[in-house]
């Protein structure tokens, strides 16, 4: 397996990393991705971060930029990067990190059938030995929930997954919206008052920095919580179902 900086390193000299909504990514995976690079480079690092939401003209702006730039490679973090990225640029190679299904954002149709100058590292949700895990922890449970993001490709996979896990076993998920860190703490005890048994909190990039909302809304109305992130389990939020360790990722790319 190549380390990433040391790719990165092979391909050149000014690599670029373009990264969105720094307020609700991975800070774990992001700092180990920049630590690794700085050791590796002795050229220079470009960064483009936008801090909110930027809009489809923003997004396709910056991507512009980044083919004018003379980067010799581009570091698309998060799907909605990786995407903007490949809509501008086929000859500049990208590596992609936080993405949840590159195929999804348009990368490839497989992971050996894809654009010859796109690479990266995903986490694919074991939304199966999920629900396994649940079933013999909880006897009986009939009725799960979750929060998502709908604006959010990488949300709205892993939803659609666990709902297909549990249906496939004869659960039901109840999943209801919440597309900004203001309304995860209502969304939250809207779904801990629902007629469910346990919350199965999927790992996209808002739920993830917020979930201690979610947990406050789990034991005020005393219902189990599971994640799907070792951080939460480390912070003492949730019980681990099948986790995915950002910060090992993170280490893993670099």
């Amino acid at each position: 397996v190549v380390q990433l900086p040391q790719l990165v390193a092979e391909l050149g000299e000014r690599p670029f990393v373009f990264s969105i909504q720094e307020e609700i990514r991975s800070e774990d995976e992001y700092q180990i991705l920049l630590t690794g690079l700085k050791k590796q480079m002795s050229g220079c690092i470009i960064y483009d971060e936008f801090h909110s939401l930027p809009s489809y003209d923003q997004m396709d702006s910056a991507s512009y930029f980044l083919r004018r730039s003379g980067a010799d490679i581009i570091i698309a973090v998060t799907t909605p990067a990786l995407q903007a990225v490949l809509n501008r640029t086929s000859n500049i190679p990208i590596v992609f990190v936080l993405v949840a299904d590159p195929v999804a954002a348009g990368a490839g149709s497989s992971d050996t059938d894809h654009l010859p100058n796109v690479t990266g590292s995903y986490v694919a949700l074991d939304a199966e030995g999920a629900i396994a895990l649940l079933k013999e922890c909880i006897p009986g449970v009939r009725r799960l929930g979750t929060l998502f993001v709908p604006s959010e490709i990488n949300s709205i996979l892993y939803k659609d997954t666990l709902d297909k896990a549990a249906r496939a076993v004869g659960l039901e998920l109840v999943a209801l919206a919440s597309a900004t860190s203001a309304e995860v703490p209502d969304a939250a005890m809207a779904l801990a008052s629902q007629d469910i048994d346990v919350i199965c909190q999927i790992a996209d990039n808002l739920h993830n920095v917020a979930f201690s909302s979610i947990a406050n809304a789990a034991k005020s109305h005393k219902k189990p919580i599971f994640g799907f992130s070792t951080s939460v389990v480390r912070d003492g939020l949730a019980i681990a179902t099948t986790a995915r360790d950002f910060e090992q990722g993170g280490a893993d790319s670099a």
